[in-house]
């Protein structure tokens, strides 16, 4: 009975609040580790922290916070992203989706390179090109390109305030696999999870990333949609922040000295930091429109009320 009573009270207007809190307090955190606590040639920390602990408090613990309150509220509830229109959101998909492109042209360039290394591992074909790298990051090249096109549809869409994007069912899954394919590739690689903090925190990245455009796509597509809304600022805003503590620092330390600082495994991304600038972005526009189409409803259905009594 608590947990309903509270639902009906608790909003998602102030996620976005929260979201930039957080991202400036790991931001801050991050930049601290990677300047002193964290060995650049293999990405292991070299030693032990109070500020590595409190890193991982906050991060996880906003992530906790997004998902536990966009659950309860009945607002994230019944959340709409299709025939949305905003420019602005336009605009950021739009880029969203050329950077999509270059992601696509880089992954496929990387592919051909691994090809050359997959003659190096022992045994069959598949598994070669696997432990390479070449089949995964290949995949994830096809479908960077297919979602390019389906964030130019949702561009458009976002643009005039059309269903574009909504008929395109199917390409709506693009950037599942997209993400789904980096998993992969991350997950190939022969090294501790654990102790590679960039890898740790790609890899969560990259899995509330799938459940986020899994959500996406099941709201946006209208299938199977109710219930769903609440997953697109949960895991969003839980990707955008980890996207956001990891990629705003190693863009900073490139400018300063990539060498000194930056694995070369592990650089900067502009596709992540795009994507968190779409997701924080799309909540609080799709909060607006849910709540400009419950009103339009509501007054809809007094009016057929008055109808009637008359």
């Amino acid at each position: 009975m608590k947990i309903k009573t509270s639902k009906k009270e608790i909003t998602v207007d102030n996620l976005p609040l929260l979201f930039l809190i957080s991202a400036v307090v790991c931001c801050v955190l991050r930049c601290v580790q990677v300047a002193t606590l964290i060995d650049a040639e293999t990405g292991f920390y070299t030693q032990s922290s109070i500020i590595t602990i409190l890193y991982y408090i906050v991060l996880f613990g906003s992530c906790l916070a997004f998902c536990v309150l966009s659950y309860l509220s009945k607002q994230s509830a019944t959340l709409r992203t299709s025939s949305i229109q905003s420019k602005p959101l336009c605009a950021v998909t739009a880029i969203f989706g050329i950077s999509m492109l270059a992601n696509s042209l880089t992954s496929f360039a990387q592919s051909l390179t691994s090809s050359g290394a997959a003659d190096a591992y022992v045994g069959s074909g598949f598994k070669a090109m696997m432990s390479s790298g070449e089949l995964p990051k290949a995949l994830q090249a096809a479908f960077a390109l297919l979602s390019a096109l389906y964030l130019f549809y949702l561009a458009a869409s976002f643009k005039n305030g059309s269903e574009t994007a909504r008929k395109h069912k199917i390409l709506a899954l693009a950037p599942v696999g997209w993400v789904a394919f980096r998993l992969i590739f991350r997950f190939v690689s022969k090294i501790s999870f654990l102790r590679v903090s960039d890898l740790f925190l790609e890899l969560s990245m990259l899995a509330f990333m799938i459940l986020f455009f899994m959500a996406f796509a099941q709201v946006n597509s209208g299938v199977y949609s109710e219930g769903f809304g609440w997953r697109i600022p949960a895991f969003g805003l839980s990707a955008a922040l980890i996207a956001f503590s990891v990629n705003v620092p190693r863009l900073i330390f490139t400018l300063i000295d990539a060498e000194k600082y930056i694995n070369q495994n592990y650089t900067f991304s502009m596709n992540d930091l795009m994507f968190c600038v779409f997701a924080v972005l799309l909540v609080p526009f799709a909060v607006k429109f849910s709540a400009k189409k419950g009103s339009e409803g509501s007054a809809q259905s007094t009016d057929a009320d008055a109808e009637i009594e008359q």
